[in-house]
């Protein structure tokens, strides 16, 4: 399973309703968990607005939208406390998604009371990956090999839907309109130059051939879009356009930096390379995805 947009449609218990800020570090300095979920929250949250309303109930937050695409749509919040209820919340879920024609993401963590809603979710036939949330606190960054054929640049209006096409062509598109909105989101967002979403084109040769963006959020960011045209992977370019935005993130005074990737991959292999450290581990689900 490859998710094209790399955000997370996360679960969050009722446990996590702690003010951020009093439980952002352990005492070893580190994030806790908690602090992680309640930022991907943020995140996911920050995402689906653009596309979507979201179905609320005491239990859930269920984001959903017109597109066809499980990008568009998710689970930002799934209260755990009442555990009596959580098939039934799932199920009711599930029939939402039926009957609108919802295709749906749904990230649950690993690493703390998420095993019956696992087991639970394990029972439908959605996809399923495991994933891990990457933290780089921005202390030190690695200075990239310098590749004359490289570059790394801010994108330009110009060349934003060649942008997108590298990223359906690495990651598979789901929904032709969804990939018109998200393209105009992305010209709107170019006109903003005080907008939270960075977006950066990597080139080789001058030909526009990798992707990324970096997403401003208070005093952190979020890496997504990391993609390389296929006949040009294995030449460093994804790695000099991560690097390229923890910079970016470091100049904006960001304090670190969160990403996903799967568990295990290529990718992930090559984040640790960067300075990343593992902070999270999720299983990833696809619900309904019709391609």
């Amino acid at each position: 399973m490859k998710m094209r947009v790399n955000f997370i449609f996360f679960y969050l218990g009722a446990m996590i309703s702690r003010d951020l800020y009093s439980m952002e570090l352990r005492r070893n300095n580190q994030l806790s968990t908690d602090s992680i979920c309640l930022q991907i929250q943020q995140i996911n949250e920050q995402w689906l607005k653009r596309f979507g309303i979201v179905w609320k109930t005491d239990d859930f937050d269920f984001w959903h939208s017109l597109y066809n695409d499980p990008c568009a749509n998710g689970i930002t919040r799934f209260s755990l406390a009442n555990t009596s209820k959580i098939t039934e919340n799932v199920n009711c879920i599930m029939d939402y998604s039926i009957k609108h024609s919802v295709p749906f993401s749904w990230s649950v963590s690993l690493d703390d009371n998420g095993e019956d809603l696992n087991a639970l979710l394990k029972k439908y036939n959605g996809m399923e990956e495991k994933s891990i949330i990457m933290i780089h606190s921005l202390d030190t960054i690695m200075v990239n090999n310098h590749i004359p054929e490289v570059s790394i640049e801010p994108l330009r209006r110009d060349n934003y839907r060649e942008w997108l096409s590298v990223i359906n062509s690495a990651f598979g598109e789901y929904d032709s309109n969804f990939t018109a909105m998200y393209a105009q989101l992305i010209e709107k967002d170019l006109e903003n130059t005080d907008t939270s979403w960075k977006y950066f084109a990597g080139y080789f040769n001058k030909k526009l051939v990798a992707t990324g963006v970096l997403l401003v959020h208070s005093h952190y960011g979020y890496i997504a879009n990391i993609a390389t045209s296929l006949h040009y992977r294995g030449k460093g370019i994804a790695t000099a356009m991560t690097v390229a935005l923890l910079q970016e993130a470091k100049k904006l005074n960001l304090s670190y930096v969160l990403l996903q990737a799967a568990q295990d991959s290529h990718a992930a292999k090559i984040y640790e390379k960067i300075g990343f450290q593992a902070a999270a581990h999720l299983n990833v689900y696809v619900f309904g995805a019709t391609k």
